[in-house]
């Protein structure tokens, strides 16, 4: 039984702290956001994540890059380039929280992508929360930056124009 509480408490604490890398990765963009451009400050996350990528990329990368490399050239530009640059340039406009929470509709898309693409059955619970969480990104999106509601803000598009490119590149 000690083994299994000290799995399940490694496993919290990789959570915590996961979750934190990534709900801080939007406060760093508007930050960085005071001094950079959007189109620097998502250049400069694609940067960061190169540097940290390549050691491991230039261990494993040899044996698929040959007959996979057109895979990683378009799941690299549709999960991760165009959204650091559509996300940077939403968050002119958005505060980071909204963002975040827009961000979180890639698992409806990745479950729509594999309804439409790979016909997998969609079942009444998942119906249901894609009903609750489309609702609450349209409540999001209605919402001024002074927090009263109004008319839609169209930077949120910027946000969910790659979320099932992202989502399709997480399922292949």
């Amino acid at each position: 039984m000690m083994g299994g509480n000290k799995n399940r408490t490694l496993a919290v604490a990789l959570l915590l702290v996961t979750s934190i890398i990534w709900g801080s990765s939007f406060i760093l963009i508007k930050k960085g956001l005071l001094v950079y451009s959007a189109e620097q400050v998502a250049l400069l996350r694609i940067l960061f994540a190169y540097i940290v990528l390549l050691p491991s990329a230039l261990i494993h990368l040899k044996k698929y890059f040959k007959t996979h490399s057109w895979k990683f050239l378009v799941s690299g530009m549709t999960g991760n380039l165009i959204p650091a640059f559509l996300f940077a340039k939403a968050q002119t406009q958005l505060d980071s929280g909204i963002t975040g929470v827009l961000n979180s509709l890639t698992p409806l898309f990745t479950l729509l992508i594999g309804v439409f693409l790979f016909h997998l059955k969609m079942h009444r619970q998942q119906v249901i929360g894609i009903l609750i969480g489309l609702a609450g990104s349209i409540g999001l999106s209605l919402i001024n930056g002074n927090g009263s509601l109004g008319a839609i803000n169209y930077y949120v598009f910027l946000l969910l124009l790659p979320q099932p490119f992202t989502a399709l590149t997480s399922t292949t």
